[in-house]
């Protein structure tokens, strides 16, 4: 655990696992208390490719461009380290991504470090580790995006009901948890 806590922060709903060698990307995240699964289909990205080159974090990259969920996305790829990857959904490359911008400035990952673990690491899906007596539920992106978003918006109300959750002045809780899904309204994906 050492080696992930030096891993610098973010903040997602979900947890991406790409198989590089059969090329396909399974996205899981939890909604309430279950486990869905939806396969990216359109994984790798259709990309075009750009003559630019800069120096990027030391390494000479090429510019590229593609869409993801409804954005437009600048990024710097090198040769230098051969792995067709990247960070989030990001993959299809003849390179590892340097760095990846959206055209709003809204998102940017930038690659940190590269280096080689002391030992070697297994990738465990989640519904091995979360939920062990339950297997994700495999659902389509759109219909796991749209039960995110319900329960997201109907959380307060739904722990009133149940009972999990009771307030002295319940209409202002509410009025405070909506003020606050208004602030965060810039879903890395816009279209699912």
């Amino acid at each position: 655990m050492n080696e992930i806590t030096n891993l610098p922060k973010y903040k997602f709903d979900g947890v991406i696992i790409k198989n590089l060698k059969v090329n396909n990307c399974f996205y899981y995240g939890v909604v309430g208390k279950f486990l869905y699964k939806y396969q990216e289909y359109d994984y790798p990205l259709k990309w075009q490719l750009s003559s630019d080159t800069a120096t990027i974090n030391s390494y000479k990259c090429q510019r590229a461009s593609t869409s993801l969920g409804g954005r437009r996305y600048d990024v710097w790829f090198t040769r230098q380290l051969p792995f067709s990857n990247g960070p989030y959904k990001f993959g299809g490359l003849p390179g590892l991504i340097v760095l990846a911008t959206d055209k709003t400035n809204s998102y940017r990952f930038e690659l940190t470090r590269v280096y080689k673990p002391a030992k070697e690491y297994y990738i465990t899906p989640p519904d091995k580790v979360v939920m062990p007596s339950k297997p994700a539920i495999t659902t389509t992106k759109e219909k796991y995006y749209t039960s995110y978003f319900t329960a997201k918006n109907n959380f307060i109300e739904n722990s009133i009901n149940s009972g999990m959750i009771r307030f002295d002045n319940e209409d202002e809780v509410r009025r405070s948890y909506q003020e606050k899904l208004k602030h965060r309204n810039n879903p890395i994906e816009l279209k699912y």
